[in-house]
């Protein structure tokens, strides 16, 4: 093969493998990570204050949240698989392989943990699923 014909088939080549590029799950801009979805939420703090009033309620300082982690664990699995910090505000987001998992939270806030709820979520792919918890500090 000459030389202009190697680097003909070679251009050819290249050509052909950029305009393969998977561009599969492209919608309106947005890229689905095949076959991953998205876990967000936000966990609820409060009250932090002994005496709090609808009108005047005590913010939640950034550096409690980060006592607070939300824990996915597989379906029927104990071991966590994913472990998400919260941020200044107590949201959390996390892109997940489609499934569904065990979600919980795990603390160090000072309290007793009691009843951490535990929800069963199902990832799809190129989706959000939300999931909110709210934590009872006990404070009265």
């Amino acid at each position: 093969m000459t030389s202009e014909r190697y680097h003909r088939w070679a251009w050819i080549l290249v050509t052909a493998a950029l305009g393969c590029s998977s561009t599969a799950g492209v919608e309106n801009g947005d890229l689905d990570l095949a076959g991953r979805g998205t876990l967000a939420g936000r966990v609820s703090i409060g009250p932090i204050c002994p005496v709090e009033r609808e009108d005047q309620p005590c913010p939640v300082p950034p550096a409690v949240y980060a006592g607070v982690d939300v824990l996915v664990l597989t379906e029927l699995g104990n071991d966590p698989i994913a472990r998400i910090d919260l941020d200044d505000a107590g949201r959390y987001r996390k892109d997940l392989p489609e499934g569904s998992y065990r979600v919980t939270l795990e603390h160090e806030l000072g309290i007793p943990p009691g009843d951490s709820p535990t929800h069963v979520v199902t990832i799809r792919p190129g989706q959000t699923t939300d999931l909110d918890f709210e934590i009872d500090t006990g404070i009265r």
